[in-house]
């Protein structure tokens, strides 16, 4: 059974949550707001999942959506909603938007009642966290995290951001262990670890060296990546130097295209066409 969170903890989480909430369209680094509850980061990160069940990214954009809503409704268009709600890219909050909550800012009623904040965030989170009151603690609701081993962080961090793209969700030290994870800007239900590959309590030299060899023949996929165009895409990451071994071909599933990371993983980067 976890344990509670110690009051005196709590009550210093639930400020950093109240600074989110009063001001969304702020961005605080995690780092920032530990420093202002006097918390490390590593202990506030844990602590903040532990109490309110998601990460303090997840939270902030739960609370913008709300404002994005709200400005919908009351008759905003939506790039003045976007910007309102404290997002840069009109077409990441476009995405966002419609993968959230259901439906694309256009289609939001103007004129719709908007519910209490504290109503809607109780709403969001039980939705999002527990799958319902009535399954709570009953069932697993979603995959989080999937691991991908790598053989520099630092180097696979700026593959994932600066070349794919991706935002990192977590960058956290607790000893000598590196907490590194990345995912798509649009995607807030999942992350990719960027596990580092080395001799540990869960895997020896001997099966360390064995996983490395893998990755070097470059049989160790990742998965499939997922875009809306695939030849476009395609030549932007060739241009930024990409491993491709694979160009758009039309599949009987879509449009695929497969690539290498810097450290050997494989990726089958798709289009769907129908």
């Amino acid at each position: 059974m976890t344990r509670p969170l110690p009051p005196a903890t709590l009550a210093r989480l639930l400020r950093a949550r109240d600074r989110l909430h009063d001001a969304p369209t702020e961005a605080p680094t995690v780092a920032a707001l530990a420093a202002e509850v006097r918390l490390s980061r590593a202990h506030f990160l844990r602590g903040f999942v532990r109490a309110f069940g998601v990460t303090p990214h997840d939270y902030r954009t739960a609370v913008r959506l709300d404002l994005a809503k709200r400005a919908l409704a009351r008759g905003a268009s939506v790039t003045e909603s976007c910007f309102e709600a404290g997002f840069s890219s009109l077409g990441s909050f476009s995405a966002l938007f419609t993968r959230r909550v259901g439906a694309a800012p256009r289609d939001w009623p103007s004129g719709s009642p908007a519910a209490s904040w504290p109503a809607t965030r109780r709403a969001l989170l039980e939705k999002r966290c527990s799958g319902g009151a009535a399954n709570k603690g009953r069932m697993i609701i979603k995959h989080s995290h999937c691991t991908l081993y790598v053989t520099d962080q630092d180097r696979a961090k700026a593959f994932y951001t600066e070349k794919l793209g991706f935002e990192v969700r977590e960058d956290a030290r607790m000893g000598d262990f590196r907490w590194l994870t990345v995912a798509p800007k649009t995607q807030l239900d999942s992350c990719i670890i960027l596990y580092l590959l080395k001799p540990g309590p869960m895997m020896d030299a001997d099966a360390c060296a064995a996983l490395r060899a893998l990755l070097e023949k470059g049989v160790l996929g990742g998965g499939v990546l997922e875009t809306d165009d695939c030849r476009r895409t395609y030549d932007d990451l060739k241009a930024k130097g990409v491993e491709f071994f694979s160009e758009p071909k039309e599949m009987p599933y879509g449009i695929e295209a497969l690539f290498r990371d810097d450290s050997g993983n494989f990726w089958s980067m798709g289009q769907k066409t129908s």
